[in-house]
């Protein structure tokens, strides 16, 4: 509804619910997958009519080892570069579960284009094998089932030019935080009120 009313933005960078039952206030994250990829191919499409450059959003493994990532993504885009966040404490003791444990994820940035890489050539910032711990630690964002580690976020967007960010599945806000901290203007949209007063108070400290 409401990404074709706003004005053209360099960047979208966005953590979309994964559709993996975790419990939302109101929307459905166990869609049938066919609909889910639909949902998410006709947002990012919505996103390239708004002259966005880049889509990056972090996402699962085996979606994009099954080639779904690309399916997702507007004509003319091309996967640039995939990166991961190893969250390490799940390399630890945490992982309890019935299989071996995902203790890294995918971020997936894909353009139409040539882009810069605009992040640091040194150091552990502009590598792309990112590490942070869980989410669960940014204190900021709770309240919300699934936030996004700050950190990881930050880096990033650091890593790609442009002045606006989008974040489609705003959630708690880490998307916005992090474009404020790096002097950005960015936009935000979240179905849940909740979520978005969560938001809003992080971006007010």
């Amino acid at each position: 509804d409401i990404l074709p009313h706003l004005e053209p933005v360099d960047l979208v960078l966005t953590d979309p619910p994964y559709n993996v039952g975790f419990s939302y206030e109101s929307h459905d994250d166990s869609m049938p997958e066919s609909e889910y990829l639909a949902m998410l191919a006709d947002v990012f499409l919505k996103a390239s009519d708004l002259e966005a450059r880049s889509i990056v959003w972090l996402w699962q493994g085996i979606r994009v080892a099954n080639g779904q990532a690309r399916a997702c993504l507007p004509e003319g885009w091309a996967i640039h570069h995939l990166a991961s966040w190893f969250k390490k404490e799940f390399a630890g003791d945490l992982w309890k579960g019935g299989h071996p444990g995902f203790s890294w994820e995918p971020i997936i940035w894909a353009t139409r284009g040539t882009i810069e890489f605009a992040g640091p050539r040194g150091g552990h910032a502009g590598r792309d094998c990112l590490v942070g711990i869980s989410s669960r630690h940014d204190v900021q964002a709770k309240g919300h089932p699934c936030p996004k580690t700050f950190k990881i976020v930050r880096d990033v967007l650091a890593w790609i030019p442009g002045d606006t960010i989008l974040d489609p599945f705003m959630g708690s806000g880490t998307t916005l935080v992090a474009a404020k901290q790096l002097g950005r203007k960015a936009i935000g949209i979240e179905i849940e009120k909740k979520y978005c007063d969560i938001a809003i108070e992080r971006l007010r400290q």
